[in-house]
């Protein structure tokens, strides 16, 4: 049962992040972009390291997805944010 639902799940992450990949190619603005890049990576990793801990089901594993999770969650909204901010800045001057 566990490997049927790792299998799932790791199967819609990959299609989530396909969607993204997709997402990112018909888009012509860059915030459009950069909202594509940071929301659906984020999901599609996570729903995978849900997959690989079920999957593998051993304490270190999980413990491991979810320090990877933590990571990303931590990490990929505040690039994205740093990296629109820089953009709009040098398009239209600074915020005030």
């Amino acid at each position: 049962m566990n490997t049927v639902l790792a299998g799932f799940l790791i199967g819609f992450g990959v299609f989530w992040l396909v969607l993204t990949a997709i997402g990112i190619h018909k888009y012509q603005n860059f915030f459009y972009k950069i909202h594509i890049a940071s929301k659906g990576p984020s999901l599609g990793i996570m729903v995978i390291l849900i997959g690989v801990a079920l999957y593998f089901a051993t304490f270190i594993t999980t413990v491991k997805c979810i320090a990877i999770a933590i990571f990303i969650f931590i990490t990929v909204p505040v690039s994205s944010s740093l990296i629109a901010l820089t953009r709009y800045e040098k398009t239209y001057g600074k915020l005030e």
